[in-house]
């Protein structure tokens, strides 16, 4: 990522141009420097949904969700070129090292020379409320519905609901068949485990 006003970067190296990979260094920019107005992309299936119908091209992707959550804009260049800035950079052995060279030598010496002094000197980043749960937005998120055993499913498994009174009256539902018909927000972590955290929506039905 290089900031448009001085040219400073945050980089790392990933196995992949995955969504986990981008989630991971726009934390790293965010606890870095704040909330930027605007990110300015290319248009990969990780920024944009791909559809042979506008309906299925409407829908957002993981990323893009993140940075509507987040409050920045999402920019879509329509010209290739628009990544190359960022794609001259890397050439490395394995990521352990490169990652390392990046974060001790490489970068330092980047933002300290190659810079530029912004036009204004006016900060446009923006602090991060303590709302914002970084790691709740910076994940892949699902929804399931409740069945009607309190159990839902989730990447090949069952989850089943402990203490399931306390947990539906917390959630305003009175009755089972209530909570049959909710939704659940499953939320993906980054790394090498996953936890499945819930959110209630409580929805009228007729």
């Amino acid at each position: 990522m290089i900031d448009d006003a001085t040219s400073k970067v945050v980089a790392r190296f990933a196995p992949a141009e995955t969504t986990a990979a981008h989630f991971d260094l726009l934390g790293r920019y965010l606890r870095k420097h704040r909330r930027p107005l605007a990110l300015y992309s290319d248009r990969d299936s990780i920024y944009r949904a791909e559809g042979r119908t506008a309906e299925q091209r409407r829908v957002p992707t993981q990323f893009s969700r993140a940075c509507d959550q987040l409050g920045i804009e999402l920019i879509l260049a329509h010209r290739p070129q628009a990544k190359g800035r960022v794609e001259r950079f890397f050439q490395a052995a394995t990521l352990q090292q490169a990652n390392a060279m990046l974060e001790a030598t490489f970068l330092p010496w980047f933002n300290r020379r190659c810079t530029v002094r912004p036009a204004s000197p006016n900060d446009a980043h923006r602090p991060i409320p303590p709302t914002m749960d970084l790691a709740a937005i910076l994940c892949v998120q699902h929804t399931r519905t409740v069945g009607n055993d309190y159990t839902l499913r989730f990447d090949n498994r069952i989850y089943q609901f402990a203490d399931t009174g306390r947990a539906w009256q917390e959630a305003g539902l009175r009755h089972r068949s209530d909570a049959a018909r909710c939704r659940t927000s499953d939320r993906q972590a980054l790394g090498s485990h996953s936890c499945v955290a819930l959110s209630f929506w409580r929805h009228q039905y007729p």
